[in-house]
């Protein structure tokens, strides 16, 4: 759930986070919990942006 999470919230302005999957992410983590997983994806997908916005690569090039 979590990885789905994550998946829509890196594509959020393609799939938003239905109430569905907020729902489905609930049953397996509490609201504190939920809270912290948004913000460490949040703070990766920062992460992911920022290096492609500098010019790296994935594949080191």
């Amino acid at each position: 759930m979590a990885l789905e999470l994550a998946e829509n919230l890196t594509l959020v302005s393609e799939n938003g986070v239905s109430d569905a999957l907020y729902e489905q992410v609930r049953k397996y983590f509490s609201e504190k919990e939920y809270v912290e997983l948004v913000m460490v994806i949040i703070q990766i997908n920062t992460w992911n942006r920022l290096s492609i916005s500098m010019g790296n690569h994935a594949d080191g090039t």
